[in-house]
C-alpha cells in the first residue's frame, strides 16, 4: 500500500487542508515576567520601608505655646524617646510616645499626628500657670504653678493666660524650679482673684502685693490706684460681697482715697 504524504497542501473534494504546527508556550512567559516583576516591586518596598531612612522621623514640629523654652523642652524629651525607640513613622506608637512626654512634662493636653513620610506634628496645651509673679522694680516676670514652684522667667508679651500679676513689698528671692509660697496663698489669690472679675469687674484689679512669701496679709490694688486689705483667713466670697456693697453704698461707685481694710469681717476700716 503506498505511504500517503500529509506535509503537504491537498484538497480533499472542496475543503482544503493544512498541517498544524505547533504553537510557543507564551502563557508560561507570561507567568514567569509577572512574578519576577511583583518580585522586583516588592523588594523595592521592603528596601524603602526597612533600609531606606525614608521613612525614619526627621522632623518634629512643636506648637501651640509662645514660650520658645517650652518648646525646646518638649523637642530635646521627643528626640530622647526616639533616640530610644524606633524613629520609624510606620511603626512608631503615637500612645507611648504620649505617655513617655506627660511622664516628663505637664500639659492640659497633647496631641500628636503622623505626617507622611519622616514628620511628626505635636500641639501642647501648657498647664495654666497660677501666678505671674513680677521682681521688685520690674526687674523680670516669672509664672508659679499651681504648687507654688517658679515655671520659668518670661517675657510679658509671651503670656497667654488671664493671670492675677503679684508684686512683692520687698526685695525678695526667686529661683526657678524651686518651692516659692504655699499653696494655700497660690489657691487664695487665684481664687479671689477669679471671684472679683466676675463679681465686681468695674474694681479692675491692677496687682496682689505682698509683703514677703511667708504673710498672710494682701493688698488688692485696682487701677485707680487705691488697693483692698485682706488676710488668708477671710471668706473669699464674704469679702468679695461686702466689697461689692461698699462701692455702691459708701463710695457710689468711686473708692476711698488709699484703702479700704476688710479683715474682720464686723469692723470696716476705710482712708
Amino acid at each position: 500500500m503506498p505511504r500517503r504524504d500529509y506535509s503537504q497542501h491537498h484538497r480533499h473534494g472542496e475543503v482544503e487542508h493544512r498541517a498544524v504546527k505547533p504553537k510557543r508556550n507564551t502563557k508560561k512567559i507570561k507567568q514567569i515576567f509577572w512574578l519576577i516583576l511583583i518580585l522586583i516591586i516588592l523588594l523595592v518596598i521592603l528596601y524603602s520601608v526597612f533600609f531606606s531612612g525614608w521613612f525614619e522621623i526627621k522632623k518634629v514640629s512643636v506648637s501651640g505655646s509662645l514660650q520658645s523654652e517650652l518648646i525646646g523642652q518638649t523637642e530635646g524629651v521627643i528626640a530622647d524617646y526616639l533616640s530610644q525607640n524606633k524613629a520609624h513613622i510606620l511603626f512608631l506608637s503615637v500612645e507611648n510616645l504620649e505617655k513617655y512626654i506627660n511622664s516628663q512634662m505637664e500639659f492640659a493636653s497633647l496631641e500628636i499626628a503622623k505626617k507622611w513620610p519622616n514628620k511628626l506634628e505635636v500641639k501642647i496645651d501648657p498647664e495654666t500657670p497660677a501666678w505671674l509673679w513680677q521682681r521688685l522694680g520690674n526687674r523680670g516676670y516669672f509664672l508659679v504653678d499651681r504648687e507654688g514652684v517658679v515655671e520659668t522667667q518670661i517675657n510679658l508679651d509671651q503670656v497667654e493666660w488671664d493671670l492675677p500679676l503679684v508684686k512683692p513689698a520687698t526685695t525678695t528671692d526667686i529661683v526657678v524650679g524651686k518651692f516659692f509660697v504655699s499653696k494655700e496663698m497660690i489657691d487664695f489669690v487665684k481664687n479671689i482673684y477669679q471671684e472679683i472679675q466676675k463679681e465686681i469687674p468695674s474694681f479692675e484689679v491692677d496687682f496682689f502685693e505682698l509683703e514677703n512669701t511667708q504673710t498672710r496679709k494682701i493688698k488688692i490694688y485696682n487701677k485707680a490706684g487705691w488697693y483692698v486689705l485682706i488676710n488668708l483667713d477671710n471668706n473669699i466670697q464674704n469679702v468679695v460681697h461686702l466689697l461689692k456693697v461698699l462701692l455702691v453704698d459708701k463710695f457710689n461707685e468711686g473708692g476711698p482715697a488709699e484703702y479700704v481694710d476688710l479683715r474682720l469681717e464686723d469692723k470696716i476700716f476705710y482712708k
